[in-house]
């Protein structure tokens, strides 16, 4: 599918595909500066029930998808191993130079006093938060059940919001 005609389309469109979430893609890429939420909310969902407009956000995910595995050798299993690395991993046995460190500082420190004193050099390997690692694997696989929201809005509202999740998680 063609870029979309209107180029505030466009980037709403690329910003879902992103990762953005509809009010906040229509927020920032089609309202008027200082636009309520309901009103984004509303907006995006009507944006997102446009064909043209979810059939471009389709493609400009698969097409990141597909940028990542062809190109980039990345798949959802890498991902997915990295992250199980990241929490099995025990944290003295990262290096410096192993994927898991994040940042690496190093100091001088001495030991001892006078003529006696030695200088040793002390290095900090800082890792990826496990708890961190396994929320996002959880989320990946699936595992969390969807947060219990209730509304008392019309059924207009809430056919919009359910648009926006769809969109937006699927």
């Amino acid at each position: 599918m063609p870029v979309l005609k209107n180029p505030k389309y466009e980037a709403f469109a690329q910003a879902l595909a992103e990762g953005m979430s509809g009010c906040a893609a229509y927020r920032q890429h089609v309202a008027e500066t200082g636009t309520k939420t309901d009103a984004c909310m509303t907006g995006a969902s009507r944006l997102l029930a446009d064909e043209k407009v979810s059939l471009r956000v389709s493609e400009l995910r698969k097409s990141f998808h597909e940028v990542l595995e062809q190109k980039l050798g990345v798949r959802q299993e890498t991902i997915a191993r990295f992250l199980v690395a990241c929490m099995e991993t025990p944290v003295e046995e990262v290096a410096e130079n192993s994927p898991l460190a994040q940042e690496v500082k190093r100091s001088r420190k001495f030991v001892g006093k006078g003529e006696d004193a030695e200088e040793w050099e002390v290095e900090q390997v800082k890792t990826p938060s496990k708890l961190d690692a396994a929320k996002e694997l959880n989320k990946m696989a699936g595992w969390y059940q969807p947060d219990k929201v209730e509304h008392s809005g019309d059924e207009k509202l809430l056919a919009a919001l359910a648009a926006i999740k769809n969109v937006t998680h699927g």
